[in-house]
């Protein structure tokens, strides 16, 4: 008996609101995966899939037949301890209680202290469980190593955790995980892998293919008042076979979805087809796409990919990037070239708001600030909810007092104030605090860009993590003791966010804007470093970018403000 089949008649899923047995005719692209992770010719096996389509149940799956059949050290590592903990808490303790043939095998009595949660010290193998962090990761020599969701594991983590096999001849390490982001690690090991990708077979043609997203058509229909029509879009969704003299359409409908998802799975391949790609020998991987998981209704699909394309236009590629990584199952790839400043269809004049005249489509108005040595560089900015934003001013200014002139000038209230803090931080500090006033009693908002690549925060409403681009509230103290707050925000994503506002048109710059502004808004560019890391740097060493700068915290401001989102889903299932 294979492990999928052991997996089918022992394991019970107290926790599974599908389920409460392992079936894997409700997931038959789980199979083919969980038998190259049995096979011993394998000693690494990626999978690349989407969330929500049952990855997490076939770990469950996996593990009681490891320790019932196939023992050995086994370390299963989460991208935290606390991920593993619940995970530990919540499902898969629950599950070993009550399985036949590895509930005996549970420490009881005087051993009943080795059932914990971060391991469980069977008599004939030890599991271990914890974050993707090097104490997880260094020392114990280990058979079984399965590694979840990879993307969001810290530099260096995966050669961590291929370490601790040891060179054993039986050993496996399995990484299992949503796409990631251009050559990343888990990029890496799965184009190092012989790549199998899930397909089915058109019923009418009899052609094998995979599945593939630009084969989902659908009516582009609007209303009336220029709003997507879902319902009539909804109704046009289906599925058409890449087969030139085919082009059969298959509904949406989740008959038709579960039949072409089983069509291969009991065929000798199980419906997964390599690429026939250059690939180490004994590494393997497969992926599949939402599209090919039956519960998953593709007019849902085309509503996200849709609602992502005009998230794009106005700037925010976060929706786009999660649907490429979470819905597709594929590696994200940046672009690189340098921001494009497209002028769109607002044209106005700079000069008709010069004295804070205020824009017919406006809801809320910046200020923001890159303080230098013995100067600054300021940008006032206008902003819309529906209607994107115009620039009202971008001006080196020499004083503190000449700020608060042009705050005074463009009618911008203290809580639209943002100031770089990272070349005097404690002169912004108590500037900030000295900008409040009997009138208005908030103070001017400090900022501070750092290199990070955003900032893991859960979302307390869907319990799944978010990566957001700005960072929660820092408390700082000047050397005269005066405490004060800030927010830090990602220089990539917001740069990208700025970049993607400029090519979509409705990052309003007025006719009458400046040689110099036109030319520190192309100051910089984006570049991928050796060690693969992006980042956005100067494309001449002499060149001025302290406006960037500030139109970087204009996509801050907006937001902070609910204006922009920045934030993507991180897909922690």
């Amino acid at each position: 008996m294979n492990n999928v089949d052991w997996a089918c008649k022992y394991v019970r899923l107290p926790h599974s609101a599908r389920s409460p047995q392992f079936d894997i005719s409700a997931t038959p692209w789980l199979r083919w995966p969980m038998e190259q992770i049995a096979d011993n010719a394998n000693r690494e096996v990626v999978l690349m899939a989407p969330v929500g389509s049952g990855k997490t149940t076939m770990l469950e799956g996996l593990l009681p037949w490891i320790i019932a059949e196939e023992p050995g050290p086994t370390l299963v590592t989460f991208q935290t301890d606390d991920d593993a903990r619940d995970w530990v808490d919540l499902r898969f303790h629950p599950a070993l209680k009550i399985n036949e043939k590895v509930k005996p095998l549970i420490p009881a009595g005087k051993n009943k202290g080795n059932f914990r949660k971060k391991e469980i010290l069977f008599a004939h193998m030890p599991l271990y469980v914890g974050g993707a962090n090097i104490s997880s990761l260094q020392s114990k020599s280990i058979r079984w190593v399965y590694g979840d969701e990879v993307w969001l594991w810290g530099a260096g983590m995966l050669d961590y955790a291929r370490r601790r096999t040891h060179d054993r001849w039986n050993s496996r390490v399995v990484l299992v995980s949503q796409g990631g982001i251009e050559d990343d690690q888990l990029d890496g090991a799965f184009k190092e892998a012989d790549v199998h990708d899930f397909c089915f077979e058109c019923p009418k043609c009899k052609k094998v293919q995979p599945w593939v997203w630009k084969q989902i058509k659908y009516k582009h229909v609007k209303n009336k008042a220029d709003e997507w029509d879902w319902v009539k879009i909804g109704n046009s969704v289906h599925y058409e076979c890449a087969g030139v003299d085919c082009k059969a359409k298959f509904k949406d409908t989740a008959k038709v979805r579960r039949s072409l998802s089983a069509s291969l799975v009991n065929t000798e391949s199980r419906g997964y087809i390599s690429r026939g790609n250059n690939h180490i020998p004994r590494k393997i991987a497969g992926t599949y796409p939402a599209m090919a998981v039956w519960w998953i209704e593709w007019k849902k699909l085309v509503q996200e990919w849709v609602t992502a394309r005009d998230q794009l236009k106005k700037g925010n590629k976060a929706p786009l990037k999660s649907f490429i990584q979470q819905r597709l199952a594929q590696t994200w790839e940046e672009p690189t070239e340098a921001p494009v400043m497209k002028m769109g269809d607002d044209v106005y004049r700079m000069k008709d708001f010069a004295n804070g005249e205020k824009w017919e489509h406006e809801t809320h108005r910046f200020l923001t600030v890159d303080v230098q040595g013995d100067h600054f560089f300021s940008v006032v900015r206008a902003w819309s909810i529906d209607r994107g934003s115009r620039l009202l001013y971008a001006e080196k200014v020499t004083t503190w007092e000449a700020l608060r002139i042009i705050q005074k000038r463009f009618n911008v209230a203290n809580k639209g104030v943002f100031v770089d803090r990272g070349y005097r931080p404690d002169e912004v500090g108590h500037e900030s605090h000295a900008s409040k006033t009997n009138i208005d009693n908030k103070p001017w908002i400090p900022l501070l860009g750092d290199k990070a690549e955003g900032y893991p925060i859960k979302n307390r409403r869907t319990k799944r993590v978010e990566i957001h681009a700005i960072s929660n509230v820092y408390t700082a103290k000047t050397n005269r003791g005066l405490v004060y707050k800030y927010i830090k925000h990602s220089n990539l994503l917001n740069k990208d966010c700025l970049t993607d506002l400029l090519k979509g048109g409705s990052y309003g710059v007025g006719t009458d804007h400046s040689v110099e502004y036109k030319t520190q808004m192309q100051s910089e560019h984006k570049v991928r470093k050796p060690s693969g890391k992006l980042i956005y740097e100067k494309i001449k060493d002499h060149y001025q970018n302290h406006l960037w700068d500030c139109e970087v915290m204009q996509v801050v401001a907006a937001t902070i403000y609910g204006l922009l989102k920045t934030s993507t889903d991180a897909g922690v299932e």
